[in-house]
């Protein structure tokens, strides 16, 4: 089957333990504040305008079937309501005005990818599934996950841990380690930031719990954070390996409007002494 894949980060050191490629997904249920890849929030491809490369030569005009793209007065308009993301305007956009993000991929042309990294590997790295939301592409995970399982590849996978309990278990448990969030510990705060739900989280961490799946707990350093309450989780949920402390990055804040995403800024960045920006984190 394909999935819809937004980018493949290859040499990646942040997404586990070791040297990893790390596969992105499209398509997340919830809408933090702070989202660090709001291109990855819709679940279909979505075509990027920057105007400031647009030089008017209007072949994206030329190449597009649907007739999204026209020039009046040498100004380049767009109706994305008529983009079915074919991507053909992307393609013959020469000055990189238009880029399509999101792609249909197969399994094994993502494990092509993925098997070029592989000397690079040694015994620690591998494979991340992240997005987006991995278990809103569940079984595209689950057959890219056995893929990489096949041939000896070690797998991550990173998620919100928001989504149902099928989808949850059938992905966690063909990874060897999960990296979930923990987003807030107040239901309250964490649905005014992120539109969670705090029982459904709750309710992944008793499914790793219960599949006594390795896991890593990555906190964000969220406005009115109570860290106290950290101590508490790792200790009732003992496959949490480690928590790690994920400093809130202005990485989606440039592109956010692009996908019509505001992106709050009352977000400081953590005091340095709590920020934990290595591999492994610090211990619970």
């Amino acid at each position: 089957m394909k999935g819809t894949v937004f980018n493949i980060q290859r040499f990646s050191v942040n997404d586990g333990p070791g040297v990893r490629t790390t596969v992105f997904l499209k398509g997340c249920p919830l809408r933090c504040a702070w989202c660090h890849n709001p291109e990855g929030l819709s679940p279909r491809p979505q075509l990027y305008f920057e105007a400031q490369k647009c030089v008017g030569c209007s072949a994206c005009v030329q190449a597009c079937a649907e007739g999204c793209h026209e020039m009046r007065d040498g100004r380049h308009g767009l109706n994305l309501e008529k983009c079915r993301g074919c991507g053909a305007c992307a393609e013959a956009c020469a000055f990189g005005a238009l880029s399509l993000y999101g792609q249909a991929m197969d399994a094994e042309s993502v494990m092509k990818t993925v098997l070029r990294d592989l000397p690079f590997y040694e015994d620690k790295g591998g494979l991340t599934i992240s997005g987006g939301e991995p278990l809103m592409q569940a079984q595209f995970s689950c057959e890219l996950l056995d893929l990489a399982r096949a041939a000896g590849i070690h797998c991550c996978v990173e998620s919100s841990g928001y989504g149902g309990r099928e989808a949850a278990q059938s992905v966690f448990e063909r990874a060897d380690l999960v990296l979930i969030d923990c987003k807030h510990t107040e239901a309250e705060s964490l649905f005014h930031w992120t539109g969670a739900r705090l029982e459904r989280i709750e309710a992944a961490y008793g499914l790793l719990l219960e599949l006594h799946k390795p896991a890593v707990l990555r906190v964000s350093t969220t406005p009115g954070r109570i860290l106290r309450a950290l101590p508490e989780l790792s200790r009732n949920t003992p496959i949490f390996r480690r928590w790690r402390l994920w400093p809130i990055i202005p990485w989606g804040r440039a592109s956010a409007p692009l996908w019509a995403w505001i992106w709050a800024r009352r977000f400081p960045p953590p005091p340095r002494s709590r920020a934990r920006n290595g591999w492994p984190a610090s211990p619970g």
